[in-house]
């Protein structure tokens, strides 16, 4: 899938845009340690699941698949920038 990235010019370009590292660099330290505990607390396996619950009855999308995405991208977003 390619990315589309419009500069402030408005010139459109193809480009690939790396969304876990966009995240990472719009945080700030206070947030990325919220994002991070909510992570760890939703995918655990003593979890509630009650986000992943949500989104899956709001986008029709598994349970499962849900979950995977999430540690995913806890996995990756804990990674430092």
């Amino acid at each position: 899938m390619k990315n589309i990235l419009i500069d402030i010019s408005g010139k459109i370009e193809n480009a690939y845009v790396d969304p876990i590292k966009e995240m990472r660099m719009m945080c700030t330290n206070k947030t990325n340690k919220y994002l991070r505990k909510i992570l760890n607390d939703e995918t655990s396996d003593d979890s509630n699941y009650n986000l992943i619950r949500d989104m899956s009855l709001a986008s029709k999308i598994d349970f499962e698949r849900i979950l995977f995405l999430l540690r995913k991208l806890k996995k990756d977003f804990t990674i430092k920038k």
